[in-house]
């Protein structure tokens, strides 16, 4: 289970035990709304309710509910419980978390309008094939939607899949594929090198986003930043730029 998840789920158990005792407390002493509110022990589950609800939501609106993905039977009943107890209480879906997105949308919509003046435009259809155009319009999507780790991972499949269809229509997809039993397949930037003789320059801007996205991907502790996702988007726009045309 994952950490967001276990985190989640703890607190949506908890909350639930919280106001389960609160309706305990409301149904044995017989208080009005107002005057429970007086009763010291009930005034303070309503303010750790309050406080471990708003942590929830704001859980179920960053995670956009993937946690409740493939759940356990304990979740299930977990889950169960919490939108019983959601039902009865609206402020869960009221002003607290309209406030939420109205705040975070704000601020996103900077972001994003900040991120998206970040990339220079560059003319894409007379380069690379459809296919690649998607994944470059997707790329840069991440980037802008700050999703950084995806676009520095998808900068490499972009110039992974530009270098080898080169290399393809130049007759020498054969050192891809290792088609002779006694021969290694060789790296790309091997090949562009050394095979087709391009630019060293241009085989370093394809090292270079290769590397970041491979530490991504393979190691553990390390997770794109924004300025690292513009670096992999701009090395990615030189590449293309400073790449053969005869594609």
């Amino acid at each position: 289970m994952s950490t967001v998840k276990k985190e989640l789920f703890g607190k949506i158990a908890e909350w639930a035990k919280i106001v389960s005792e609160m309706e305990e407390i409301a149904k044995q002493s017989g208080l009005s709304e107002n005057e429970l509110i007086e009763n010291e022990r009930y005034g303070d589950l309503l303010d750790k309710s309050s406080k471990i609800r708003g942590e929830i939501n704001y859980w179920l609106v960053v995670n956009k509910f993937f946690p409740f993905v493939s759940l356990t039977d304990k979740q299930d009943k977990i889950l169960d419980i919490f939108h019983e107890f959601a039902s009865r209480d609206k402020g869960l879906e009221g002003k607290e978390i309209e406030d939420y997105f109205e705040n975070r949308l704000i601020t996103f919509q900077k972001e994003l309008e900040q991120r998206a003046k970040n990339i220079l435009h560059l003319n894409l259809t007379a380069l690379i094939d459809s296919r690649t155009v998607d994944l470059y319009q997707e790329a840069l999507d991440c980037y802008i939607f700050g999703c950084f780790d995806a676009c520095c991972i998808l900068c490499r499949a972009i110039a992974e899949s530009i270098a080898k269809r080169y290399i393809k229509n130049s007759s020498h997809g054969n050192l891809l594929v290792g088609e002779e039993r006694d021969k290694k397949e060789r790296s790309v930037p091997d090949i562009l090198k050394n095979a087709l003789s391009l630019p060293e320059e241009l085989v370093g801007l394809y090292a270079k986003i290769g590397t970041k996205a491979d530490n991504i991907l393979h190691k553990k502790d390390v997770k794109a930043t924004e300025e690292d996702a513009l670096k992999s988007f701009n090395l990615l726009q030189s590449f293309i730029k400073k790449f053969p045309k005869t594609l």
